[in-house]
């Protein structure tokens, strides 16, 4: 289940191969959660001419549960995801440009924390950089219309919703990217 998230989700997540519609590289494990691990990969489709596109695929028993492919501003796209975890936990998680060091994560009411960012593998087609994934607690139920103000997307309730903002070594900010 996606929320406010990628363009789409991967086709296929299960091993690598041809998905009917195109080819999907084998994943490469990037990080392990409690219950869940955060995949990578590239996924090149007929509808896309091909071209490879990015998949950061969160997976629980063998199933994608969050993540996708594509990360951009485009309508219905999104620079980063938002999804359900195991157990009623939510993530978010999204590529970020090579320079970014860490993301501030914002939700009204809160105070700000950060997450440091790790290196994404090298992924044929795919640009280089990092990735970020964040396990946060909702304050409620979520919904998928985003707040207007927030940057570029976020998900709450009662007019509340998550902000991620990207950052250098020196602090400053770093504007998204698509993958």
């Amino acid at each position: 289940m996606l929320f406010g998230g990628a363009a789409g989700t991967c086709t296929a997540c299960g091993a690598g191969g041809d998905t009917g519609d195109g080819k999907l590289s084998k994943p490469v494990l990037l990080t392990v959660g409690d219950g869940w691990t955060l995949e990578a990969r590239t996924e090149q489709r007929h509808a896309s001419g091909f071209k490879a596109r990015l998949c950061l695929n969160v997976m629980s028993r063998g199933e994608q549960i969050a993540g996708g492919c594509e990360f951009d501003g485009r309508p219905g796209g999104g620079y980063y995801t938002i999804g359900a975890g195991p157990r009623g936990s939510f993530l978010i998680l999204g590529p970020v440009p090579s320079s970014v060091v860490r993301v501030r994560m914002s939700y009204p009411g809160r105070r700000d924390h950060f997450v440091a960012t790790k290196p994404l593998p090298g992924l044929s087609g795919v640009r280089s950089g990092r990735y970020f994934i964040d396990k946060v607690d909702t304050d409620g139920e979520p919904t998928s219309t985003p707040v207007p103000g927030t940057t570029p997307q976020g998900f709450g309730v009662a007019g509340k919703a998550w902000s991620v903002t990207l950052l250098a070594e020196d602090g400053t900010a770093v504007p998204f990217v698509s993958y």
